[in-house]
């Protein structure tokens, strides 16, 4: 595989990396707010 394509494809690779990453933070996110009452789930905002 010549270079180019090789970094392309690492590319890819970091960016779905990160997106998986980002599904997981943002489902801890959702949990911790599930675990609040509905009049409590907006106040750090």
């Amino acid at each position: 595989m010549d270079p180019i394509a090789a970094s392309v494809m690492r590319r890819g690779e970091v960016h779905l990396e990160a997106e998986v990453r980002w599904h997981e933070e943002f489902a801890e996110v959702l949990k911790a707010m599930a675990d609040k009452p509905p009049k409590e789930r907006n106040a750090d905002h």
